[in-house]
Parts: C-alpha cells; structure tokens; sequence
C-alpha cells in the first residue's frame, strides 16, 4: 500500500506522450532518415508523394485528428505541427525542443511564413540544410526547418 500511495504521488511528474528532442530533429536530412524518425517515435503514414511525406501521432483515420502532424519534404526541409493541450497551454515536446535550441544555437532572424511569425535559429552539426524556425498559434505550435534563400537582407 505504501507503494502504491508513492506511486500516486510521482504520477503527476511522470512526462507522458512523444519522447523526441532536438538531438532527434537535426539528424534528419533525407526521406529515409524521417521515415526512421517517424517509425521510432509511433508516427503513422498518412500520405505521400512525389515531393513530400505526412505523418501523424496519435492519428484518428476516422476523424482525420492527430496531436502532431510531422511534414518531409524530399528537398530536405521538414515542419511539424503540434497541438497545444485542451487548456491552451504549449505542449511539453514543443517547450522542451525550444529550449534546446535556445541554448545550443544562435538566434538568427524572423520570418513571416503563412501568416506566422518565425523565430528562426542557426544550428552548426545539424544536418538539415537552412534554419530552423518556431512560431507560436492559437491551437497548435509549429516547428519548422527553412532554406537560407528565405532570408531576405
């Protein structure tokens, strides 16, 4: 009974759901590595095409719902769409690889992309070609990847 009361206690801080990070996210720099990206962290296939693949987690084929929508396209650049909780509030993975980035590259530029602002970051080691960009919304987060040509002096 004392183990379980413990239990009980430490649920709450207990991290549920995606476990991937930044280390995960600058090794992909091709189709075959997203796809293993994909695989190893419970996406599934929704789509692909001759320019680009679509993943979903926690996908609902029926209700086309999912709490991340991951994007490769086959010229080297990836974005990812995740969902905020029901309370609004950011979710974990997207705070977690924000702060990563902060604190391992140098804040770059700004972006405006689909009516989104970016704020984009240059990353040495990573293997994805461009920037890497995070921009906040009202029901989801977006993280994405951006070739340098993007940024206009």
């Amino acid at each position: 009974m004392k183990k379980l009361i413990l239990l009980l206690l430490f649920i709450p801080l207990i991290s549920f759901g995606q476990n991937f990070d930044y280390d995960d996210l600058k090794e992909i720099d091709s189709v075959k590595k997203f796809k293993k990206f994909a695989f190893e962290n419970e996406f599934i296939k929704v789509d692909e095409g001759p320019f680009r693949v679509y993943y979903a987690y926690e996908y609902n084929s029926d209700n086309e719902l999912a709490s991340i929508w991951a994007e490769f396209y086959k010229d080297g650049y990836f974005n990812f769409r995740i969902y905020r909780y029901r309370d609004r509030s950011t979710s974990d993975i997207f705070n977690r690889i924000l702060e990563q980035v902060k604190s391992k590259c140098t804040f770059f530029d700004i972006i405006e992309d689909e009516g989104r602002e970016y704020i984009c970051y240059t990353c040495t080691g990573s293997a994805y070609p461009g920037k890497i960009g995070f921009a906040r919304g009202d029901k989801s987060d977006f993280i994405e990847t951006f070739p340098d040509y993007e940024f206009k002096p």
